[in-house]
């Protein structure tokens, strides 16, 4: 028997997709993400993992992300403009393309990234990442 302690959290965000993936998406656009991280412990039961502290080490990850206009680190890296006010709202993923499968990657180290720092023992065994209430991505990492 696998037990998992699971927590949600939301964020919103921009992004656009290049015009080779797709044309209705290479707009800027937003979405209302849904983040849903399932983890599992090596500790004997009564419990996994305090949801508090599995909701901090969450909201950690995505207060980076929310209200940001999400891209590529590509997009950074040849952008020579620099504008202060604007540059604070945008968040560069190492990925070709911001798609919600490379946010929910992006998402997995963070996380994995604070384990390891704050919760030794505690595994994160699976994430959802909600692009809308229908449509999701799910990386199961056991």
């Amino acid at each position: 028997m696998k037990i998992m302690t699971c927590v949600k959290q939301e964020f919103s965000a921009a992004h656009s997709l290049s015009s080779k993936l797709t044309d209705k998406c290479s707009v800027i656009h937003g979405h209302n993400y849904v983040v849903e991280a399932c983890f599992t412990s090596d500790r004997p039961l009564p419990w996994v993992a305090d949801f508090t502290q599995l909701k901090q080490i969450i909201k950690s990850v995505i207060d980076k992300l929310d209200h940001t206009y999400l891209l590529p680190e590509r997009l950074c890296r040849e952008a020579s403009i620099r504008v202060p006010e604007v540059d604070s709202k945008i968040m560069c993923i190492p990925a070709d393309e911001v798609t919600t499968e490379n946010i929910a990657v992006y998402i997995v180290k963070e996380i994995e990234r604070a384990l390891t720092n704050q919760m030794k023992g505690v595994k994160l065994v699976k994430l959802r990442l909600y692009e809308t209430s229908t449509s999701y991505v799910e990386i199961e990492l056991e």
